[in-house]
């Protein structure tokens, strides 16, 4: 005689298993700006982030994805922070600022 317990065990396994198949057959996902990224995450995905959040005029956001990738040597987006110090696009404009990035692009010998 199969108990009341058994079957909700049962009933609730058979949930678990579709939810799991179900979560297994959906596409993976690209970051979503909307998902957001942290300072841990690798630096082509803080690019990314940064590059969508400046297209969307998120521009704060994307200074500091930016800043994040720059510190784990992602040169573009060194180049894009030095773009926008340069133009004061998002940031106060700050000519030194722009210098020293560029320069230690220049001094690792990175072309764009």
């Amino acid at each position: 005689m199969v108990t009341s317990e058994f079957k909700l065990f049962k009933f609730m396994l058979m949930g678990m298993s579709m939810a799991v198949a179900l979560a297994l057959t959906c596409p993976a996902r690209a970051f979503d700006i909307k998902a957001g990224v942290n300072k841990e995450s690798g630096p082509f995905d803080l690019f990314k982030f940064g590059f969508k959040a400046y297209k969307n005029g998120q521009k704060e956001e994307a200074v500091e994805a930016y800043k994040y990738a720059a510190e784990k040597g992602h040169t573009g987006s060194r180049w894009a922070l030095a773009n926008m110090y340069a133009d004061g696009d998002g940031v106060a404009q700050d000519d030194f600022e722009a210098f020293k990035i560029y320069s230690e692009i220049a001094q690792q010998g990175v072309e764009p």
